[in-house]
C-alpha cells in the first residue's frame, strides 16, 4: 500500500499552489485556464501511477523484491511524468 500512497495524484495541490498569483493577471490566464491544467497535471499523475504500479507488478511477479521493485518502477516512470507533464500539462500556449 505505501506504493499507491507515495505517488498518488493530489488533484490542484501543487500546480494552483505555485500558479494562484498568476491567475487572471499580467500572464492573461485565466480561472479556466489554470482549471485545465490542473485537470491536465491530475491526468498525468494518474496514468504515472498506474505506469508506476505495472512495472511494479511486474517486477515482484518476476522475483524482485518489493523495495528493490518500487526503486526501479520509480526510475523508470519518472522520466515518463515528467516529459507528460512538459509537454502536455505546462506546455506553453502561442498567441
Amino acid at each position: 500500500m505505501p506504493a499507491c500512497t507515495s505517488s498518488s495524484p493530489r488533484p490542484g495541490r501543487s500546480s494552483s499552489r505555485s500558479r494562484a498569483t498568476t491567475r487572471g493577471t499580467a500572464s492573461g490566464r485565466s480561472a479556466i485556464d489554470a482549471a485545465e491544467q490542473g485537470l491536465r497535471f491530475f491526468v498525468v499523475s494518474l496514468a504515472s501511477l498506474g505506469a508506476n504500479l505495472l512495472v511494479l507488478d511486474l517486477l515482484i511477479s518476476l522475483g524482485a523484491g518489493k523495495l528493490g521493485g518500487q526503486a526501479v518502477a520509480i526510475v523508470v516512470v519518472t522520466p515518463l511524468n515528467f516529459v507528460g507533464n512538459k509537454l502536455w500539462s505546462f506546455r506553453r500556449h502561442s498567441d
